[in-house]
């Protein structure tokens, strides 16, 4: 079995896990035999990879045919706990408190191979279990700078064949003793970068460097980051529309914001950023629900409006704030009559179960301007296997969620009123093309 058929393996087991527990007791007279969820019907081992948790479930059949899950009622034992261990409702997770891992969680330590049984009364299941070792493991970003005030996401990944596999919830992160020491004598690291320990996001406190750490969970294996903390040089405002200045009224632009150090590196606070209108009553931000960098027009105006960002590197602990503040970009809004729409691409081809993107583009004063206004159309399906977005950014995103060969037409539509009430729709098709994913041969 190749590496990628055996992550598939350990992922699906425990939505097995899952459904099984849903099933009950059943109402028969008396369970005939038990077996654990995830057994191969061909009775070779359930292979795992090192330090990939699986819940799995002690499973009884009755005389009548109906089955009833007895995990929480068996008792689970392996006979190699240096290899694999299993949870009886007895194991903590690390740095959680006193958050027990729930009876029949399989917890692969390191390669080898581990019996796992679960006993109830005098019944038992075992289960033969194969694990693998882990691929190489690396923290995104490996260096980085992160602003005072700012925080900053790190990702712990695992090599599976080529593959990046991300590894939230199985590791634990920390800080290491601090190389640049600030004012708090009881732990310096504080006042360079507050750590969450579980998702490993950082906060900037003060100007310093430290090494994160992160741990994965019961096996130990680790890996570190270099994280520098430091002051804003520069901010730099960027605008989605960069060939123009003009804006059409009821219709949004978004804007980014990045950070830059005086170490050269840099940091998009886009969603942590303020953004500023001079005239909030011709383009003004924050009236698009759940997208704070879009400005959008509301009346035209052909004096231009100056949009600034604005961050605030003041740290919790100090009363007086420090903001840094971009350079002003100026957007002149316009009225402009809508011609036609189109979607492009006309033809997205999909895999299985992947996602793809369409945007619709309009034209205005008969070819004068055109504009992207894929946030200012209805999207619709004809599939309900095809999924297409209509929510903000997203926007003109379209899912296959059913993994087999299909079809679909995707249509954008928009409605203009015209001054005398009368209304115009404008629309325009993409087909998806959905290919099923090849079935995996379980060569090497």
């Amino acid at each position: 079995m190749t590496m990628k058929a055996l992550l598939k393996t350990s992922f699906v087991a425990a939505a097995l896990a899952a459904l099984t527990a849903c099933e009950g007791i059943g109402d028969g007279n008396r369970p005939e035999s038990f077996f654990i969820s995830v057994e191969p019907a061909d009775g070779s081992a359930f292979e795992m990879i090192q330090c990939l948790r699986v819940n799995v479930a002690m499973v009884g059949e009755f005389t009548n045919g109906a089955r009833g899950n007895f995990t929480a009622r068996a008792t689970w034992t392996s006979n190699n706990p240096d290899v694999l261990m299993v949870s009886d409702g007895d194991i903590v997770l690390p740095e959680s408190g006193n958050a027990q891992l729930a009876k029949g969680t399989l917890i692969p330590v390191q390669p080898g191979t581990a019996t796992v049984t679960a006993t109830f009364l005098d019944q038992a299941a075992s289960l033969l279990v194969d694990v693998s070792a882990l691929g190489d493991v690396r923290v995104e970003p490996a260096a980085s700078t992160t602003a005072i005030g700012a925080r900053r996401s790190q990702t712990v990944f695992a090599d599976i064949e080529g593959e990046d596999l991300n590894l939230a919830g199985f590791t634990r992160w920390t800080f290491d003793e601090a190389e640049a020491v600030g004012d708090d004598e009881e732990d310096p690291t504080t006042a360079i970068a507050e750590l969450n320990p579980v998702s490993g996001e950082i906060t900037g406190v003060g100007a310093g460097s430290l090494t994160s750490r992160t741990i994965l969970d019961f096996c130990g294996i680790e890996a570190t980051a270099a994280v520098e903390v430091a002051p804003i040089d520069s901010l730099v405002l960027a605008k989605e529309f960069d060939d123009r200045n003009e804006l059409i009224t009821a219709t949004t632009e978004i804007f980014e914001v990045t950070a830059q150090f005086a170490n050269g590196d840099e940091q998009v606070l886009t969603s942590q950023a303020d953004y500023i209108s001079s005239r909030e009553e011709v383009a003004a931000f924050d009236l698009t629900e759940g997208v704070v960098n879009a400005l959008r027009g509301l009346m035209a105006d052909p004096a231009p409006v100056e949009v600034t960002a604005r961050f605030d590197q003041t740290p919790d602990d100090v009363e007086d704030e420090d903001f840094v503040f971009s350079a002003p970009i100026d957007v002149t809004i316009v009225d402009a009559e809508l011609n036609s729409l189109a979607v492009t691409p006309q033809t997205l081809e999909l895999v299985g179960n992947d996602d793809g993107n369409l945007i619709a583009t309009g034209t205005f004063d008969d070819g004068a301007r055109t504009q992207l206004i894929t946030r200012h159309v209805t999207w619709t399906s004809d599939n309900a296997a095809v999924l297409v977005s209509n929510a903000g950014v997203s926007a003109g995103a379209v899912a296959s969620i059913v993994d087999e060969d299909n079809t679909a037409t995707i249509t954008a539509t928009r409605s203009e009123v015209a001054d005398d009430g009368s209304v115009t729709t404008f629309s325009d098709s993409a087909t998806v093309n959905v290919t099923a994913t090849p079935e995996d041969d379980g060569g090497a």
